[in-house]
């Protein structure tokens, strides 16, 4: 469903290669998507590149992440309100949702896109979500609609994974619901150790096809699902002073 964004990106928007890109790219419409020399990609509105997504420089912090997701919006009040799941397994929504947008969006840039095409803050696809990409930079719905897929996922591995579901809902959220399920049914996966081990063995390439367990950049599911949760644990410590 959804293809990641390099974890650690630096999102920034150059004002002179902005001018050089409107100059010789066309834009057919509004809202576009531009590829920009496998390194950054741009979106633009208007003709004019209004945010970036570039494979460089590491993320910020967890307390600066924090300060500028709770600059935005009040997250507690939007899962009330929403009527979003309150708790995963015993993890607080709230602080769940930045959690995977410190992995997901670390510059917390609701106008980031990746080379993949996800878009938003929790790096969400237009396909998936049956929006368009500017519907998709409103940080709210950014957050129901990554939420909202996050459920749907969880409540099916509740029932296979039992205490693990939260680790393969979140794996399924970065290598999408057929390659999850193909690696699990190739390498006869029955629990999170069975995965992981699969991991260490190096047995499943990034272009194995119909069962990767690797985004494009390479991040593979088992560092991403421990990113995301020992990010979490930050965010709780934060929220406890």
């Amino acid at each position: 469903m959804l293809s990641k964004a390099n974890t650690g990106s630096e999102m920034k928007t150059s004002k002179v290669m902005a001018g050089l890109l409107a100059s010789f790219l066309p834009v057919s419409n509004a809202y576009s998507k531009i590829i920009h020399d496998g390194r950054c990609d741009y979106l633009m509105e208007d003709g004019k590149i209004v945010g970036s997504m570039c494979s460089e420089a590491s993320a910020p912090s967890i307390p600066k992440i924090n300060r500028k997701i709770n600059s935005l919006f009040d997250l507690e009040k939007i899962v009330k309100e929403n009527k979003i799941r309150p708790h995963y397994g015993g993890f607080k929504s709230s602080t769940l949702i930045k959690a995977i947008i410190s992995v997901e969006n670390p510059q917390v840039e609701p106008r980031a896109i990746s080379q993949a095409g996800a878009v938003g803050l929790m790096q969400i696809l237009p396909t998936t979500a049956g929006m368009n990409e500017y519907s998709l930079t409103h940080s709210k719905t950014n957050i129901l609609q990554g939420m909202e897929y996050l459920d749907t996922i969880y409540e099916k591995h509740s029932i296979k994974h039992g205490k693990d579901a939260l680790k393969f809902s979140l794996a399924e959220y970065l290598v999408g619901e057929g390659n999850l399920q193909g690696a699990i049914e190739h390498y006869n996966i029955s629990s999170w150790k069975d995965l992981e081990n699969v991991i260490k063995s190096g047995d499943n390439p990034v272009w194995a096809r119909g069962m990767k367990l690797r985004d494009s950049t390479g991040m593979d599911v088992v560092d991403y699902t421990n990113s995301i949760l020992r990010n979490y644990f930050k965010f709780r410590s934060l929220e406890r002073k």
